[in-house]
Protein backbone atom coordinates (compact mmCIF):
# COMPACT_ATOMS: atom_id res chain seq x y z
CA UNK A 1 0.00 0.00 0.00
CA UNK A 2 1.43 3.51 -0.91
CA UNK A 3 2.20 5.78 2.08
CA UNK A 4 -0.61 8.73 1.05
CA UNK A 5 -2.66 5.34 0.64
CA UNK A 6 -2.10 4.47 4.24
CA UNK A 7 -2.89 8.36 5.53
CA UNK A 8 -6.44 8.40 3.92
CA UNK A 9 -7.09 5.08 5.63
CA UNK A 10 -5.86 6.28 9.11
CA UNK A 11 -7.59 9.79 8.11
CA UNK A 12 -11.04 7.60 7.66
CA UNK A 13 -10.33 5.95 10.52
CA UNK A 14 -10.29 8.36 12.54
CA UNK A 15 -13.17 10.79 11.23
CA UNK A 16 -14.94 7.32 12.16
CA UNK A 17 -13.44 6.84 15.43
CA UNK A 18 -14.48 10.38 16.58
CA UNK A 19 -18.18 10.52 15.31
CA UNK A 20 -16.75 13.23 12.34
CA UNK A 21 -17.35 16.16 14.31
CA UNK A 22 -19.29 18.90 13.53
CA UNK A 23 -23.48 19.11 13.38
CA UNK A 24 -25.80 16.06 13.87
CA UNK A 25 -29.26 15.32 14.07
CA UNK A 26 -30.79 11.95 15.15
CA UNK A 27 -33.50 10.06 13.45
CA UNK A 28 -34.48 7.45 15.06
CA UNK A 29 -35.08 3.58 14.49
CA UNK A 30 -38.85 3.65 14.78
CA UNK A 31 -39.65 6.68 12.46
CA UNK A 32 -37.37 4.74 9.50
CA UNK A 33 -40.03 2.28 10.27
CA UNK A 34 -43.06 4.12 9.90
CA UNK A 35 -45.04 4.22 6.80
CA UNK A 36 -45.35 7.05 6.60
CA UNK A 37 -41.61 8.51 6.28
CA UNK A 38 -41.06 5.04 3.96
CA UNK A 39 -43.69 6.90 1.78
CA UNK A 40 -41.61 10.08 1.76
CA UNK A 41 -39.47 10.40 -1.45
CA UNK A 42 -35.84 9.90 -1.58
CA UNK A 43 -35.37 13.32 -1.85
CA UNK A 44 -37.68 14.57 0.97
CA UNK A 45 -36.00 12.09 3.63
CA UNK A 46 -32.33 13.14 2.76
CA UNK A 47 -33.91 16.87 3.20
CA UNK A 48 -35.17 15.94 6.99
CA UNK A 49 -31.86 15.08 7.87
CA UNK A 50 -30.59 18.37 6.52
CA UNK A 51 -33.20 19.86 8.71
CA UNK A 52 -32.69 18.09 11.51
CA UNK A 53 -28.37 18.86 10.95
CA UNK A 54 -29.16 22.04 9.98
CA UNK A 55 -31.45 22.83 13.15
CA UNK A 56 -28.76 21.97 15.73
CA UNK A 57 -26.04 24.00 13.78
CA UNK A 58 -24.86 27.18 15.32
CA UNK A 59 -25.41 29.46 12.04
CA UNK A 60 -29.07 28.46 12.52
CA UNK A 61 -29.58 28.75 15.90
CA UNK A 62 -28.08 32.15 15.60
CA UNK A 63 -30.17 33.39 12.55
CA UNK A 64 -33.16 31.90 14.65
CA UNK A 65 -32.32 33.88 18.17
CA UNK A 66 -31.33 37.10 16.10
CA UNK A 67 -35.17 36.49 14.17
CA UNK A 68 -36.47 35.87 17.23
CA UNK A 69 -35.23 39.50 18.92
CA UNK A 70 -36.27 41.34 15.94
CA UNK A 71 -39.56 39.80 16.73
CA UNK A 72 -39.90 39.61 20.44
CA UNK A 73 -40.71 35.97 20.08
CA UNK A 74 -38.62 33.18 21.81
CA UNK A 75 -37.85 29.89 20.41
CA UNK A 76 -37.10 26.86 21.54
CA UNK A 77 -35.21 23.65 20.07
CA UNK A 78 -37.78 22.27 18.21
CA UNK A 79 -37.99 25.57 16.09
CA UNK A 80 -35.30 25.94 13.42
CA UNK A 81 -34.82 28.37 10.14
CA UNK A 82 -32.78 26.93 6.77
CA UNK A 83 -32.01 29.89 4.85
CA UNK A 84 -30.67 29.92 1.06
CA UNK A 85 -27.41 30.53 2.04
CA UNK A 86 -27.62 27.01 4.39
CA UNK A 87 -29.30 25.21 1.53
CA UNK A 88 -26.40 26.06 -0.96
CA UNK A 89 -23.88 24.98 1.53
CA UNK A 90 -25.81 21.56 0.99
CA UNK A 91 -25.93 21.59 -2.45
CA UNK A 92 -29.93 22.63 -2.98
CA UNK A 93 -31.37 25.12 -5.02
CA UNK A 94 -34.33 26.97 -3.73
CA UNK A 95 -36.92 25.51 -5.97
CA UNK A 96 -35.81 21.71 -4.71
CA UNK A 97 -36.17 22.91 -1.04
CA UNK A 98 -39.46 23.45 -1.63
CA UNK A 99 -40.94 21.04 -3.18
CA UNK A 100 -39.10 18.91 -0.24
CA UNK A 101 -40.42 21.41 2.44
CA UNK A 102 -43.84 20.98 1.22
CA UNK A 103 -43.68 17.10 0.62
CA UNK A 104 -42.39 16.97 4.86
CA UNK A 105 -45.29 19.90 5.88
CA UNK A 106 -47.80 17.83 4.11
CA UNK A 107 -46.54 14.59 5.24
CA UNK A 108 -46.53 16.12 9.01
CA UNK A 109 -42.83 15.90 9.58
CA UNK A 110 -42.26 19.95 10.51
CA UNK A 111 -44.57 22.69 10.57
CA UNK A 112 -44.43 26.32 8.31
CA UNK A 113 -44.86 28.28 11.71
CA UNK A 114 -43.93 31.71 10.03
CA UNK A 115 -44.30 32.52 6.02
CA UNK A 116 -41.94 35.51 6.22
CA UNK A 117 -41.36 35.27 2.35
CA UNK A 118 -43.06 38.89 1.54
CA UNK A 119 -40.94 40.66 3.72
CA UNK A 120 -37.67 39.23 3.03
CA UNK A 121 -36.89 37.53 6.27
CA UNK A 122 -36.15 33.65 7.23
CA UNK A 123 -39.47 31.66 7.34
CA UNK A 124 -39.52 29.83 10.55
CA UNK A 125 -40.08 25.93 11.02
CA UNK A 126 -41.07 23.39 13.74
CA UNK A 127 -40.53 19.90 13.68
CA UNK A 128 -43.60 17.89 14.39
CA UNK A 129 -44.54 14.78 15.24
CA UNK A 130 -48.36 14.81 13.30
CA UNK A 131 -46.64 11.91 10.82
CA UNK A 132 -47.81 9.60 13.51
CA UNK A 133 -51.60 10.77 13.08
CA UNK A 134 -50.97 9.42 9.53
CA UNK A 135 -51.91 6.63 8.25
CA UNK A 136 -51.11 6.63 4.27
Amino acid sequence: MSKSKSKQNTKYKDYLATGGGGNYGIIYEDMLKHPVYKSLSLGAKQFYTICRIQARSKASTQCLYKHGVETGVEYDTSYFVLTSKHLEQYGYRRNHSTRYFDELIEKGFIERVENNAHRHKVNVYRFSRKWLLNSS
